[in-house]
């Protein structure tokens, strides 16, 4: 009853905009909010490609070494490299070299339930392989969904909205933006469901961290986010559905 009153009342305060957002959002995917991961059933499928030699560091290695990496001496990712940072960020473990084939749709990112309630989304600037553009990352099927609609000029904007962002533009690959579907840990744990997402977001966003480092690659994590440009891009309504991190993916020095 909460839920549906919440859901009224955010109805009511949406503008039109928003209302149209929804509605596109809502046609160009699959329903995703019971499901572990959406499908965007319109979107050019691209097969991610990983190489799981680039990272041959220990764990050791990767944590004493870990660093925010400076963008001077980067060069911007190839596509082998981004597809071993998403897949061993939040892919399949049994796509992983040595894994356990009978773990079928585990991830390599812990989620209370198995429920997934994150999902991942990649805003590609600079990427040897791979066109510009906004991708959803599909772990089941390990594949980016290029997403069907139009980029705006002022998006990309989006990306570069720090300071610590414009000095990084000619070697940032792209954004990476994280949301969370709220009703798939909902259902389960009533009103504790946001403490289990941003569990979630948190230990995806520390893989992303290992998997950056143990490649050579710079990650920068945004705390400062433009949430209703970035709801809008992605068409995401903010409230079954919302932006809660993002960290801009660097070259590989």
């Amino acid at each position: 009853m909460e839920y549906l009153e919440s859901q009224r009342s955010w109805e009511h305060r949406k503008s039109e905009e928003e209302r149209k957002v929804a509605a596109f959002y809502r046609k160009q995917q699959t329903d995703g909010a019971l499901e572990r991961s959406k499908k965007y059933s319109l979107a050019e499928k691209v097969i991610l490609k990983p190489s799981w030699d680039l990272l041959s560091k220990s764990l050791g290695q990767v944590l004493a070494s870990r660093k925010t990496t400076s963008s001077k001496a980067l060069r911007p990712l190839n596509f082998a490299e981004l597809s071993t940072f998403l897949m061993a960020s939040s892919g399949l473990q049994r796509s992983l070299p040595g894994a356990d084939p009978s773990r079928e749709w585990q991830r390599t990112v812990p989620s209370a339930g198995g429920l997934y309630g994150a999902e991942v989304y990649f805003f590609c600037l600079n990427v040897d392989g791979l066109r510009e553009g906004l991708y959803h990352f599909q772990p089941e099927e390990g594949v980016l969904e290029r997403l069907p609609w139009k980029i705006q000029d002022d998006d990309r904007d989006l990306v570069f909205s720090s300071a610590n962002a414009r000095e990084a533009q000619k070697t940032a690959s792209g954004l990476i933006m994280i949301t969370g579907v709220f009703q798939r840990h909902r259902r389960k744990y009533g009103h504790r469901y946001l403490r289990f997402c941003m569990l979630e977001v948190g230990c995806l966003c520390q893989n992303m961290d290992l998997a950056a480092n143990a490649m050579g690659a710079g990650l920068w994590h945004q705390g400062a986010i433009d949430e209703g440009r970035s709801r809008r891009l992605l068409h995401v309504d903010g409230q079954q559905e919302s932006v809660l991190h993002s960290a801009l993916l660097l070259g590989a020095g």
